[in-house]
């Protein structure tokens, strides 16, 4: 009957409607919701009623499916470059750190070491007065601790470091196995239901967080499960299952220093190393700044230490003092025999820390005027005795090496920040497109909303007339 064809068209109009409307309304719902995709309702015609001879009649209309508004290859965009994202952001926040200890330290350290030599040209110019070998002892010690001082800051900024790299390994750990767990459930959905798309969207926040955080590489199977691999290391996600990273510090080099925090990645063949695997993300731009920055900073100055203790005692060695019946002729700072941990381990000779009237002053004894081995010392400051490096001929002053650190700090952090800013807006601008694509427009769903409120009335009025077509013929029988 022509009548209940057109009641039914129009209930389907009704349901097809109203569905449409919640999908709209949980859209606007979520329009705050972080990483939520917006869903469409896909209306389709059904088939054609053929009922009525030679002559088809549409069939109404069924919701489809709901549809996840999302381009995984934009996804695939933004995961690359917040992988360079996290690197950076890391690497410029450790590098704001080091920059401030190498210019407080550092320019602290050039200060006590100007004194150092101020009060070693004062003792040859009154080599007689005691007063001014006791203020030798003192800027030394000074001097000493000074290097000490900015070595140990720079040690507990790479243990910090190394905190910080722990904190973020059990982040991506808890987040590997949200991320199993998730997989689990998407594909625990049968095939004949619709797609779990809350469960997907809350999938790609955690992806964007790993990647952020140690840069991964992002597969999908048949099923549409996740599979996530730390590339050059091995498999994080597969599936419904995640291996772990791990950390295990190595030993240190002596008491007084704790070895670094080494990264491995457990599966079931064993421990697979990670350290020297993860370039990217938070993880990466960390190790980056312990193993080289950090690592390189406090290297030229275990340099700049060792170079200026091994001149200053090769100047003092053997030197007559002003107490002619000792016998000591020794060095200056306790030996160093490698430039290794040379800042921290920095020491005044101890029986000249007991003793300033130790202190050499000139090389001959029977001539108490010789100053010669205060002035060499003295002269020290303008003398070009730091080399770069082993092989390396450029040699420096000792305050022209130490402004070379800050600068070498300077440089790399004023760099790092105009990278990072600019990888922000890179990021930005993929993000905002990505919103653009799958985000919630509140202006365009409220028009969707009153297209489908317009549809749902007419819809109605299609049954209401139906309705009162089907009563007349019933009065007329």
């Amino acid at each position: 009957m022509a009548i209940d064809n057109i009641l039914e068209i129009g209930r389907s109009g009704l349901l097809a409607q109203q569905e449409a409307m919640q999908t709209t309304s949980n859209n606007i719902s979520n329009v705050n919701t972080k990483n939520y995709s917006r869903q469409r309702a896909e209306l389709n015609a059904r088939g054609a009623n053929t009922n009525f001879g030679w002559r088809a009649s549409g069939g109404g209309v069924d919701v489809g499916r709901t549809i996840r508004i999302h381009d995984q290859f934009i996804q695939r965009q933004v995961l690359e470059e917040s992988k360079a994202f996290g690197s950076l952001k890391a690497r410029t926040e450790s590098l704001d750190r080091i920059e401030g200890i190498a210019h407080h330290g550092l320019t602290d350290l050039s200060e006590r070491a100007n004194e150092f030599f101020s009060n070693f040209r004062e003792l040859s110019l009154n080599p007689e007065l005691p007063a001014l070998r006791v203020a030798v002892k003192e800027s030394a010690v000074n001097l000493t601790d000074g290097f000490r001082k900015t070595a140990d800051s720079l040690e507990n900024l790479r243990n910090e470091t190394d905190l910080r790299i722990a904190a973020t390994v059990d982040e991506v750990n808890l987040r590997a196995q949200e991320l199993a767990e998730l997989n689990r459930r998407i594909t625990g959905v049968p095939a004949n239901q619709e797609p779990p798309h809350e469960l997907m969207d809350r999938r790609d926040g955690v992806v964007a967080d790993l990647s952020k955080m140690l840069g991964v590489s992002v597969s999908y199977d048949e099923r549409n499960t996740m599979n996530i691999v730390i590339p050059g290391v091995g498999i994080l996600v597969h599936g419904a299952e995640f291996n772990e990273l791990s950390t295990s510090r190595t030993p240190g080099k002596d008491a007084d220093h704790s070895g670094n925090i080494d990264l491995f990645l457990k599966t079931s063949g064993g421990f697979q190393y990670a350290t020297r695997g993860i370039p990217e993300g938070e993880l990466g731009g960390l190790l980056k700044v312990r193993d080289e920055t950090i690592t390189s900073t406090l290297e030229s100055l275990d340099r700049v230490a060792h170079s200026f203790m091994k001149k200053v005692n090769e100047i003092h060695r053997g030197a007559s003092g002003l107490d002619w019946d000792s016998d000591f002729a020794g060095d200056f700072f306790e030996t160093q025999e490698s430039p290794e941990g040379a800042a921290f381990a920095m020491k005044l000779n101890g029986a000249l820390e007991k003793d300033p009237s130790l202190i050499m002053i000139g090389y001959e004894s029977d001539a108490p005027s010789d100053n010669r081995v205060a002035l060499e010392i003295a002269g020290l400051q303008d003398d070009r005795f730091v080399f770069e490096g082993e092989g390396v001929n450029k040699a420096s002053t000792l305050n022209e090496s130490i402004n070379s650190i800050i600068s070498a700090i300077a440089s790399q952090t004023h760099g790092s920040r105009q990278i990072f800013a600019h990888q922000g807006e890179i990021l930005d601008q993929l993000e905002n497109y990505q919103k653009s694509v799958s985000g919630v427009s509140l202006e365009e769903e409220a028009v969707n909303m009153m297209q489908y409120q317009a549809a749902f009335n007419a819809a109605a009025k299609t049954m209401h007339a139906g309705d009162e077509m089907l009563e007349t013929i019933l009065n007329l029988v």
